[in-house]
């Protein structure tokens, strides 16, 4: 028995999510894929791409006998752009997770109880949840879940993160796409170790997950994986 599966995009959302598991108790959930990433630009990037490579196989393990019993499936959201090579967004990126969900049997069941959603299977195999970062309703990703839970003593750092990412002479990235994410590496780097994970960055207290949205994911977290 594989036991409770947490599919997540890349390394660097394992190590936080792991980090949160151990918070939540729910030490017993296991974080997958641990494949290399690859590069699939037409289904969203490296980490989405391999996240959506590998649904329908852990689909699969949920049908078999000594598969996995539990299914959770956490992806950005990221933004919608005129780009058509990374024009996303929650609505999109939902429909993209519903749809090799649907491709398999499950189907979305209404419920009020949590945020996130789940997805249930007419022949009565496990349900499956899904969030879609950062709050399952917005446009974003993890460094926009995470930019909220950062603790009182740590804002006025975090600020002066937002101010010098604002004020650069040159940007190289996306600013559309890529801001928060900018943002939170900044604030990473002024870190008492710098450069630290986000795991790490919650370890050390830097990070409140009792605040909105951790709360309500946390509680989405137990109710997949219960």
């Amino acid at each position: 028995m594989v036991g409770k599966v947490l599919l997540v995009e890349g390394a660097d959302d394992r190590d936080f999510f792991q980090a949160v598991l151990a918070y939540s108790k729910l030490q017993d959930v296991n974080i997958e894929p641990k494949t290399p990433r690859q590069v699939n630009v037409s289904i969203g990037g490296d980490g989405v791409g391999n996240l959506l490579k590998a649904l329908p196989l852990q689909l699969g393990k949920l049908k078999e006998a000594d598969g996995i019993e539990r299914l959770g499936i956490v992806i950005d959201a990221d933004h919608a752009t005129n780009d058509p090579s990374c024009n996303f967004g929650f609505s999109i990126r939902r429909k993209q997770v519903a749809e090799i969900l649907a491709s398999q049997g499950w189907v979305p069941t209404p419920t009020h109880a949590t945020k996130g959603e789940f997805f249930r299977h007419p022949d009565g195999l496990p349900n499956v949840g899904l969030w879609v970062m950062p709050d399952h309703g917005a446009d974003g990703m993890l460094e926009d879940f995470v930019a909220p839970l950062i603790t009182p003593d740590q804002q006025r750092l975090f600020q002066h993160a937002q101010a010098t990412v604002g004020s650069l002479p040159v940007t190289l990235f996306n600013p559309k796409l890529h801001t928060a994410k900018a943002q939170i590496a900044t604030w990473r780097a002024w870190q008492k170790i710098p450069g630290g994970s986000l795991g790490k960055a919650l370890q050390n207290k830097a990070l409140d997950l009792t605040l909105s949205p951790a709360s309500e994911f946390i509680r989405w977290l137990k109710t997949t994986f219960s």
